[in-house]
């Protein structure tokens, strides 16, 4: 009887080590218990949905259209509006030519289909043009982009500086709306 009871203590020693090691492996492999999904009550009552490290891609036929990367995302209750921060996003066109920008905040608003990004803004393409300012507007009816703010753009022939600047999608159309200053190498 003093086997036995010996043998069940050693059974019981391993299963709960095992169960030890199983609970730490989980834990420690996932990051630790934090959860990547928090929802916050807002002051008006509803519940927004806060996430950490998002990384997003669209897929269109098969391709990669779009790539998203946020510090954090915060999603209203009814889903219509986005919040970014510390933000990239990488469209992918014809070809795969792809423009990506960078932006310390951002706001994607489903409701106008309209996106706004704020603060240290760069835009790059593919072929080095570069485009530095502090606050640009998507509009996807109208299919423009806009800012009244200072614009910087360069590429390895010219520098442009202005204050505002629209750029038409359809056409490929930019101009830059008020004290333009152009230099040309």
């Amino acid at each position: 009887m003093n086997m036995n009871a010996k043998s069940l203590r050693i059974v019981l020693l391993l299963l709960t080590i095992s169960l030890s090691l199983l609970i730490g492996w989980s834990i420690f492999s996932t990051g630790g218990v934090k959860s990547n999904v928090i929802t916050a009550l807002t002051p008006n009552g509803t519940k927004d949905m806060i996430l950490d490290g998002v990384y997003l891609i669209e897929k269109k036929s098969n391709n990669k259209s779009l790539e998203i990367k946020a510090l954090t995302a915060t999603v209203s209750a009814n889903h219509s509006i986005t919040n970014l921060s510390s933000f990239s996003i990488i469209s992918f066109g014809n070809n795969q030519n792809s423009v990506t920008i960078f932006a310390d905040t951002g706001l994607i608003d489903k409701n106008n289909n309209e996106m706004t990004a704020n603060g240290n803004i760069l835009v790059k393409d593919m072929k080095g043009r570069t485009l530095i300012t502090d606050h640009l507007r998507w509009f996807e009816r109208k299919n423009e982009i806009r800012t009244d703010s200072i614009v910087r753009l360069f590429s390895d022939r010219f520098i442009v500086y202005g204050n505002g600047m629209l750029l038409n999608l359809t056409t490929g159309q930019l101009k830059v709306l008020n004290n333009v200053k152009a230099v040309f190498r």
